[in-house]
């Protein structure tokens, strides 16, 4: 199981690094003070800032379903 300091410290290098809403998100979820990203809520933001995040959330396979790639 992660922990609540593991989480935080990865939401918070997140935040530093790229300022993301996911990664506020999870900092206010913790209890740990961030400012809100500023900008237009709906503004378009460069691909950049959020690489990686498709690929962890493809679910390409999954210990409960028995397949194997």
């Amino acid at each position: 199981m992660v922990t609540r300091e593991y989480m935080g410290a990865s939401a918070l290098r997140a935040w530093r690094r790229k300022r993301t809403l996911p990664a506020w998100a999870m900092l206010k979820a913790l209890g740990i003070p961030a400012e809100y990203p500023a900008g237009r809520l709906w503004a378009a933001v460069p691909a950049e800032r959020y690489d990686g995040l498709a690929e962890c959330r493809a679910n390409r396979e999954s210990p409960m379903d028995g397949r194997w790639l």
